[in-house]
C-alpha cells in the first residue's frame, strides 16, 4: 500500500513499514502514472466539498476507488458510482480488500468511473454549455449586472477595500 500526500507530517511518516509494504510515498510527482500503477483508490475524506480531484483522477485512469459519501459527493450525479461508498471504517477496509480480490467487481467499477468522466465531465460538452451561457449573459449584461447577487457583492467590497487601504495609507503617511 502507498499513501500519496504532499507534505505528509512526522507522524504520518513514521506509519511506514517496509517490511509489511506500507509507504508513506509524499507528494506524487505524476498523478496519472501513480493512479495507473495502482489497483484500487482509496479516498477516507472526512470533510471537503464540490468535485474531488483525486478521484476524477482515479476515474480517468481506470481505477475504481472506495472513498467516503463526503468524497463522493457532487461527483456521480445519477450514474452509478465506480467503486463502494461508505463511512464506516470496518466496512471501508473490508470494501478495500474485496475491490482488490474480485475482478468482476473491479472490471464493472472501472466501467462506471469512465460513464462517469465521459458523461459528468466531458469538456466538449461543457465548453459548449459555459460558452451558450455567456453569450446569454452577454445579450443582456444590464439586466445580469442588476440580479447578479455575488458580482455586487464582490463589487461593493472591492470598493471597501480601497477605501481601507487609502485610510492606511494616511495613517501611515501621519507617522513620516
Amino acid at each position: 500500500m502507498r499513501i500519496y500526500g504532499a507534505y505528509p507530517s512526522l507522524k504520518v511518516t513514521q506509519l511506514q513499514q517496509e517490511e509489511q509494504g506500507f509507504y508513506v510515498m509524499g507528494r506524487a510527482t505524476d498523478v496519472n502514472e501513480v493512479m495507473q500503477g495502482a489497483r484500487v483508490n482509496l479516498a477516507p475524506l472526512p470533510f471537503g466539498a464540490g468535485l474531488k480531484g483525486k478521484l476524477i483522477d482515479s476515474m480517468m485512469n481506470g481505477t475504481p476507488n472506495v472513498s467516503t459519501t463526503v468524497a463522493a459527493e457532487a461527483m456521480q450525479q445519477d450514474l452509478n458510482w465506480s467503486g463502494y461508498i461508505t463511512d464506516d471504517l470496518k466496512d471501508f477496509a473490508q470494501k478495500a480488500v474485496e475491490l482488490y480480490q474480485n475482478q468482476e467487481k473491479w472490471e464493472l467499477f472501472r466501467q462506471h468511473g469512465v460513464k462517469i468522466i465521459n458523461q459528468n465531465f466531458n469538456k466538449t460538452f461543457w465548453t459548449d454549455v459555459f460558452v451558450e451561457r455567456l453569450n446569454k449573459i452577454e445579450e443582456d449584461l444590464v439586466t445580469h449586472r442588476k440580479f447578479n447577487f455575488f458580482g455586487n457583492l464582490l463589487i461593493q467590497n472591492q470598493y471597501n477595500a480601497g477605501k481601507f487601504m487609502s485610510k492606511w495609507i494616511e495613517e501611515k503617511n501621519k507617522n513620516n
